[in-house]
């Protein structure tokens, strides 16, 4: 038995493992991602606040909702027209991280 055309195999088969899952992880990043925009909503991100309590900004028609989402009920917190938010209107949203993070300075100003 020749060990180094075994092992030439094993690696050729962990190759094409990678390179099918890779394509696989690719399709499915695409299909579950139209699944999330709508014709006329979308989310646009969300924050993971604990177990069954998230944060949302969601894009409805020509307005920008931050809902509030838990296991009991959805509350819309703050809504803005899409106007104030030209990095979403260019299809490049931005970091919700860095949105809420200025807004939590307004405050404490």
């Amino acid at each position: 038995m020749n060990y180094y055309q075994e092992l030439v195999k094993i690696m050729i088969y962990i190759a094409l493992i990678a390179v099918v899952l890779y394509i696989s992880m690719k399709l499915f990043k695409n299909r579950l991602h139209g699944q999330r925009q709508g014709k006329n909503m979308g989310i646009i991100e969300q924050l993971y606040l604990g177990p069954g309590k998230n944060l949302s900004l969601v894009k409805i028609n020509d307005r920008i909702l931050l809902l509030g989402i838990s296991q009991e009920k959805v509350e819309k917190i703050k809504e803005w027209p899409v106007e104030e938010f030209p990095e979403i209107t260019a299809e490049k949203p931005g970091s919700f991280k860095d949105y809420l993070l200025t807004f939590r300075r307004d405050v404490d100003e």
